[in-house]
């Protein structure tokens, strides 16, 4: 994944510079976030925002891009210190839990989006159409941020994370729904 490239590669080319296991660690708290936050985000977007999904997805993208920009800022992270003791690795672990779960859990009030547009009789083939694109975009991800990777950088591309999750949560307001 992604997550293990870029926590594993060393310092000097942009990476944090972690041993495979503990990149691996690192990488699984966003779905393990995208597990428990899914669940929150559906029942804030039922219960607080009383079924007006486009409040929780714009929430939850801004904050995600938020966590992720902090990622970005690199190795540098691992060496932050409270009260002498190094907390870096922790705060890591944390921003990825919500940065990552954040992105994947806004995607629970996204899912009703279709039914809630389209009514009982399209919802399903809207929700379809929905995931079609959804697999058809992963399919091409790897190759897109790879090639961002590649040719720009680590660090840009956590950047373009975040710079996607904020259109995602901008795009969510002019939805309203």
């Amino acid at each position: 994944s992604w997550g293990v490239k870029i926590f594993a590669a060393p310092v000097a080319e942009g990476g944090f510079g972690l041993d495979l296991m503990t990149a691996g660690w690192v990488t699984a708290m966003a779905s393990l976030g995208g597990a428990i936050i899914s669940v929150l985000l559906g029942i804030i977007s039922d219960r607080v925002f009383k079924g007006v999904r486009w409040q929780t997805i714009t929430i939850a993208s801004l904050v995600s891009a938020a966590f992720i920009f902090f990622i970005a800022q690199g190795a540098p992270i691992l060496s932050i210190s409270i009260l002498g003791v190094r907390v870096g690795l922790f705060l890591l672990f944390i921003a990825m839990f919500f940065g990552g779960g954040l992105i994947q859990g806004a995607q629970t009030p996204l899912f009703n989006l279709p039914g809630d547009i389209l009514g009982k009789e399209m919802g399903g083939t809207g929700a379809g159409i929905m995931d079609g694109w959804l697999y058809l975009g992963a399919a091409f991800a790897g190759f897109f941020l790879g090639g961002i990777l590649d040719n720009y950088g680590l660090t840009q591309g956590l950047m373009l994370m975040a710079a996607v999750s904020v259109v995602s949560g901008l795009l969510a307001i002019l939805i309203q729904r």
